[in-house]
Order: C-alpha cells, then structure tokens, then sequence
C-alpha cells in the first residue's frame, strides 16, 4: 500500500536567494536504523517573489516507518542559503 505524504514550502525567490531549481529530500527509519538523506525529486523554481510557494507529493511504501524530509535551493552557483526547512517525525501506523 503506498501512502502520500503532501509538502509545501514558501521561499524567499529574489536576490540574493534567487534560486533555479528546489531539491526535495527524504530520510527513512525504521528498526532502529537511520539511512542517509536521498533526493527525490526537484521542482523548477518557475517564479520569482516573496514568498514563493512550492508544493509536491511524495508516495512511500512502508508503514510503521519514520520519514524526515528536508529542502535546498540552487542555482548555477551551487546551493543557496536562505532555505533548509526539514519536517520529520512523518509515519504510518501499520
């Protein structure tokens, strides 16, 4: 069964924080063992402003699981500082 986990992010889009690109990232733990932060999906960064909002769905498999997620703005120079909102504790009961 796969369950859906909706996020949505306000970013401020202008300079200096002008971004191209949001990369979305998720972490899962379950029994006791943390794994890495893995990218998941990006959303091109298709207006500028303040705020900006970014919305997505996320589809994951296991129940009785915790997911963190976290985002990261970028540009051509590389990742931009002013975003790194990370949501955890998301689970499933089985």
């Amino acid at each position: 069964m796969s369950y859906k986990v909706y996020y949505s992010f306000l970013h401020r889009n202008e300079d200096p924080y002008l971004a191209d690109l949001y990369k979305v990232y998720r972490q899962a733990i379950s029994g006791g063992v943390t794994g890495s932060f893995a990218y998941i999906t990006g959303h091109v960064a298709g207006k500028v402003g303040d705020p900006v909002l970014v919305t997505g769905v996320d589809y994951v498999e296991q129940c009785d699981t915790t997911y963190n997620y976290k985002v990261s703005a970028h540009n051509s120079n590389g990742e931009v500082f002013s975003i790194n909102p990370v949501v955890t504790g998301v689970i499933f009961s089985c």
